[in-house]
């Protein structure tokens, strides 16, 4: 049975078989396109990763550079301190043997004697008589009140140099 007219059903059948031929071939370039694209995004990603692995690569290879470094220079660093300490202590031990010494000579006793010194100071409780005091009876105070009076002295010499001499005699 060949049909003659079927009210523009094969023509439109045929139509709709170019049509469905041509959405399958655009279909086919879309899905090409979206696999190339997705490929290239995936290309680029792993492209990135590769630099971001090559920059994790370097930055750790600096960190661990920089923290062997800060060690090396660290522990060089204490124990250069620690020598310096150990330096400082040495010149405090010998400053207090010759403080020592000297101690010794001036009281009297063997240089090389262990003598005790204490680290404190005693307290002094301040009774009316200390309150009184006025400090007068220091020496240095002394000898600049006999510098004053010196230097008086020496001025009314010079005053009397010029003021009329009258001789008897």
């Amino acid at each position: 049975m060949v049909p003659v007219y079927t009210g523009g059903r094969l023509l439109e059948t045929i139509r709709m078989a170019k049509h469905q031929h041509s959405l399958a071939a655009h279909q086919a370039e879309y899905f090409r396109s979206a696999l190339c694209y997705q490929t290239d995004m995936q290309y680029w990603n792993t492209v990135a990763r590769a630099e971001l692995l090559q920059v994790a690569t370097d930055y750790r290879n600096s960190i661990a550079s920089l923290t062997k470094t800060i060690r090396e220079r660290v522990l060089l660093m204490a124990e250069v301190k620690l020598n310096e300490a150990e330096y400082q202590l040495l010149q405090a031990k010998s400053s207090l043997e010759t403080g020592r010494m000297a101690l010794n000579s001036l009281i009297g006793t063997a240089l090389h004697e262990i003598t005790e010194v204490e680290d404190t100071i005693p307290s002094i409780v301040m009774n009316e008589q200390l309150w009184k005091q006025d400090g007068s009876n220091r020496p240095e105070l002394k000898i600049a009140y006999d510098q004053i009076g010196i230097a008086e002295s020496s001025k009314k010499l010079t005053d009397s140099k010029y003021k009329p001499q009258l001789y008897v005699g």
